[in-house]
């Protein structure tokens, strides 16, 4: 079997919903950014895109060219971090890091990530979390530790 998955929602795969602001209409989507909780197996690394087990992989990540010309988003960077795999003979998924935002508008950003309650720990000891960066430039960090 397969070790724990990571966050299967997390910002960089979330439902966003805005007032577009070329048309002035609704607008509701779900992004594709990134996600890269795969966990190692007895016998392989890890599948960089799994997000859970019944998913088995499938998830494709979306170019950020098409994405920022259909919606009003700019993502600022995606990127695979160094030494997040964990160390042993199979490795887990490398952490992503994806930076993203609006353009012209105000963002509804639906995530799940934040919320997970149980703790989850990378191989190499460091806790799963995420950043939220608001718009006036705070860090806002999220430890996905017990409550």
């Amino acid at each position: 079997g397969l070790a724990g998955c990571g966050a299967v929602i997390p910002p960089s795969m979330a439902v966003i919903a805005v007032i577009h602001p070329k048309t002035g209409a609704a607008f509701v989507n779900q992004l594709f950014l990134g996600m890269t909780g795969g966990a190692a197996a007895p016998d392989a690394d890890a599948w960089l895109t799994i997000g859970h087990v019944g998913n088995a992989g499938m998830c494709n990540l979306e170019s950020v060219e098409l994405d920022e010309m259909r919606q009003p988003i700019h993502v600022h960077s995606r990127r695979l971090l160094p030494d997040t795999e964990g160390a042993g003979q199979h490795i887990g998924a490398p952490s992503i890091e994806v930076e993203f935002g609006p353009v012209g508008c105000d963002i509804s950003v639906a995530q799940f990530a934040k919320d997970h309650l149980r703790r989850k720990r990378h191989a190499c000891g460091r806790d799963v979390h995420h950043i939220t960066v608001e718009l006036d430039s705070q860090c806002d960090e999220h430890d996905d530790k017990e409550q």
